[in-house]
């Protein structure tokens, strides 16, 4: 069993503000984000734990101390022990090397329309902790989890490319507006998978604009040609709320799903509502009727839509900027 530390009251209390502290800084800089993920990661009870951090010498135990420390290393034995240097470990310089997949990672976010791969992991990957884009930094052989984050989030990012840098970096191929032909046909060939309806009004990225009506009319629209099978429909971006992803003025390609089967949550949608048409990326909130509705770019607020009044969910295959 292990013994508590013999300290007097006053060290004791010390030795508590420095686990409080520590407990902080875990929070705020890994992925373990409450007490409980704290304590099942360090496999120590989580009552026990708070105890401890309250100061209870039966709990404040050196195997305490160990168990931290082991759990994460960059916090200091011999700080939170005994108070002694700071409670971050120095990087050890001799043991760190570059990841082999820094300078693609780096080349996808340049390509997304992002400065710096740190901007690219909290707007695009969601990352939420220094932890998290850390690992995304220093991906290595031994853990690519940030690689398949990056093609889960993005899917026209080639996973083979990413881990091998063979082939392109896009599934497909990198064009420009001028490259799309865009048409009036004399009539529809229904065997042509290729060839889609370009809508005549812009998808507002941030506002609302109706285009319901439209969906009856696609066989006057212009059509033209995508790199893509089976979509279903290509529009204007107007506005710069899916910046820079789908920045203002670029073409969405956008394919129909079934949205009681399933939506793969984070990614871009358009949706067909009774007021109009929102391209945002769709998240779950607590009623399963109703979608939350986020944009890209941060000055714009997210908002949450009834599914009742959604008449078709589309979801993005492909952005053309030019």
């Amino acid at each position: 069993m292990e013994n508590s530390l013999n300290t007097t009251k006053s060290s004791t209390e010390k030795l508590s503000d420095r686990l409080k502290k520590a407990i902080r800084y875990i929070k705020g800089n890994t992925e373990y984000e409450n007490q409980t993920l704290i304590s099942e990661k360090i496999d120590f009870g989580r009552t026990n734990l708070s105890a401890a951090i309250n100061g209870d010498e039966k709990y404040l135990t050196e195997g305490l101390i160990s168990k931290i420390t082991n759990a994460f290393p960059e916090i200091s034995y011999s700080w939170l022990l005994n108070g002694e240097g700071e409670m971050l470990n120095a990087p050890n310089t001799e043991t760190l090397t570059s990841s082999p997949y820094l300078a693609r990672i780096e080349q996808v976010a340049r390509h997304l329309g992002y400065s710096t791969v740190d901007d690219f992991a909290r707007r695009n990957l969601e990352y939420k902790t220094k932890k998290q884009i850390d690992r995304l930094k220093n991906a290595s052989n031994a853990d690519i989890t940030p690689l398949t984050d990056i093609t889960k989030k993005n899917d026209n990012i080639n996973f083979r490319w990413l881990l091998t840098g063979e082939g392109n970096m896009l599934t497909t191929p990198q064009i420009t507006l001028s490259d799309l032909q865009i048409y009036e046909p004399d009539e529809i060939d229904p065997n042509d998978e290729y060839s889609v309806p370009l809508l005549p009004i812009s998808a507002m990225g941030g506002s609302l604009t109706g285009f319901a009506d439209s969906l009856d009319s696609r066989y006057r629209l212009q059509r033209l040609k995508v790199p893509v099978k089976g979509a279903d429909w290509a529009m204007f971006v107007n506005g710069d709320s899916m910046a820079p992803e789908c920045p203002n003025g670029s073409l969405v390609v956008v394919k129909r799903i079934n949205e009681l089967a399933f939506i793969e949550w984070g990614k871009i949608f358009v949706l067909d509502t009774c007021n109009g048409n929102i391209l945002k990326r769709l998240k779950p909130t607590k009623d399963k009727r109703v979608v939350l509705c986020e944009s890209i770019n941060p000055e714009y607020p997210p908002f949450e839509v009834n599914l009742d009044d959604v008449f078709n969910i589309f979801v993005k295959v492909m952005c053309v900027s030019f």
